[in-house]
């Protein structure tokens, strides 16, 4: 048996361009897990996971003057935070009792947690829209995997949906957007709130794929040789997605009304993103910036440079 070992490598969030080169760091680099980083809607912070003293919570990182400052306290693992579209607040995940849940925290730090849906299955939270109605989230469910659902956050005196799943908390009501078979993750917003793109292996690998929200009136698959975690560009006229082999791959889109056309993708530059473009995850290693650069959380240094581990007469049914 050969292995390669990670060794608890550093990893630092990297600012490049359109053609991949780079312009600068957010941040020292970080030897403590960094994982899923989230730009703050004015661009000034980045919230993310960290694990310290075999503790996951979220943290928050100053781009403009530095620093950390951990935000989360529970002896639980509070993970992959998103922000409200004001900034002023923070969903994230926490398995606090006994099953990863959402959440909801000021941004600030003060004020109470709240917990958004009381469910049995795993939850998390995936994209906020930008008028701040809704929250997606994708739920593993014990029979159809990783399907995709959309919470109502604002209107808290809804009616509960009758859909046979856990009922919300304190009114709010789950919508779903996507519950086959296949597994649906990795959900987002376009930036009007009227389509939502996301990757499914409904066809046997994972692709990108796109449809209108808040009721699917189609589907429209927009990778063509395989891609996860989209994102959508500031303006809505282009998605971004990692193809299989981690690269940056850009496809310009047009949507109006029902209607939805999908270009060519093109790659735009090779990546060292923590988990590569193959791997399916709770949230994107990867954010972009309203002026068009992205934050990629990459490994410090090359990664290749771990010694490989050979084991000669390996027998996993051997006793210990």
């Amino acid at each position: 048996m050969a292995y390669r070992g990670s060794g608890g490598a550093s990893r630092h969030l990297g600012w490049v361009d359109r053609t991949g080169k780079a312009v600068g760091v957010a941040g020292e680099p970080d030897a403590n897990d960094l994982r899923y980083p989230e730009l703050s809607p004015d661009g000034r912070r980045v919230a993310m996971t960290r694990t310290v003293q075999a503790n996951q919570d979220v943290w928050l990182l100053d781009v403009v003057r530095g620093g950390m400052t951990r935000l989360t306290f529970d002896a639980a693992n509070d993970v992959d935070p998103l922000w409200s579209p004001d900034g002023s607040r923070i969903a994230f995940n926490s398995n606090r009792t006994g099953v990863y849940g959402l959440y909801l925290k000021p941004s600030n730090g003060s004020g109470a947690e709240e917990r958004l849906v009381d469910s049995p299955n795993t939850t998390t939270a995936q994209d906020w829209s930008a008028d701040g109605r809704w929250l997606l989230y994708y739920e593993i469910h014990p029979t159809t995997g990783r399907d995709l659902w959309a919470l109502d956050i604002t209107s808290p005196d809804r009616p509960s949906a009758s859909s046979g799943r856990p009922e919300p908390v304190e009114g709010h009501t789950p919508r779903v957007v996507a519950n086959t078979p296949a597994a649906e993750l990795l959900v987002q917003f376009s930036p009007d709130g009227r389509w939502v793109a996301y990757q499914t292996n409904e066809s046997g690998r994972f692709e990108v794929v796109v449809q209108p929200f808040p009721d699917a009136g189609g589907k429209w698959q927009v990778s063509t040789a395989g891609g996860v975690a989209p994102r959508w560009r500031a303006d809505g006229k282009e998605l971004y997605f990692l193809a299989p082999d981690a690269p940056m791959v850009a496809v310009p889109v047009t949507a109006a009304d029902t209607s939805f056309t999908a270009g060519t993708p093109m790659a735009l530059f090779p990546t060292r993103i923590v988990d590569g473009g193959s791997v399916a995850n709770n949230r994107p290693q990867y954010a972009v910036a309203r002026d068009g650069r992205f934050l990629i959380n990459q490994s410090v240094g090359d990664a290749t440079a771990a010694p490989i581990t050979l084991i000669l007469n390996w027998n996993p049914e051997a006793k210990k």
